[in-house]
């Protein structure tokens, strides 16, 4: 007898802590297989994203797949092909300054390239320690080390380059000396 899958919000459940999950229109659902459709079975696909489009947290579903780059299955609506689309835009163009503090924060974030270079660059400014955020860009502390000290040079030749970066790491500085 095949496993059957779980449903995407079983996995997002897995993966982090989201209240968001127990409103899902697929919470429960007693045939969580319709979630993972095969690419030739466009009537399960379609009837998946008919559940999808009833749902109050539908949006939460879609941006937690783009986030976690979840390949499997109908999430938010839209099928693997169609998140692949906008997540290639989004690791091109989004910035956002709290997920560079997640992922400083040591959280899993599925970043785009200029928040991976703010990462870095805000945690040269901090002096963090590279244990902390290198495996959540899954690089070697080795190599951690090496951005460092490119960030620590651009820092230094450009830091006018630098101010949303020098902003984040003035506002978790903040948060720090509060905390102590």
């Amino acid at each position: 007898m095949p496993a059957t899958q779980p449903t995407p919000i079983q996995l997002a459940a897995r993966r982090r802590d989201h209240g968001w999950t127990t409103d899902a229109a697929c919470a429960g659902t007693p045939h969580p297989d319709r979630f993972h459709p095969l690419p030739d079975e466009s009537e399960e696909t379609a009837a998946a994203k008919a559940t999808c489009a009833a749902c109050p947290v539908s949006q939460q579903c879609l941006e937690e797949a783009l986030d976690l780059n979840d390949r499997w299955g109908v999430r938010g609506g839209l099928s693997e092909a169609e998140r692949l689309v906008l997540h290639r835009r989004a690791s091109v163009f989004r910035w956002e300054a709290q997920r560079i503090r997640d992922a400083l924060a040591g959280r899993s974030v599925h970043l785009s390239r200029p928040e991976r270079t703010s990462v870095v660059t805000v945690a040269a400014i901090l002096e963090l320690d590279v244990s902390t955020w290198a495996p959540v860009l899954g690089i070697s502390r080795k190599y951690g080390l090496e951005l460092l000290r490119e960030a620590r040079s651009n820092i230094a030749t450009q830091p006018l380059t630098v101010r949303r970066e020098q902003r984040i790491a003035a506002s978790m500085a903040a948060v720090r000396t509060v905390a102590a």
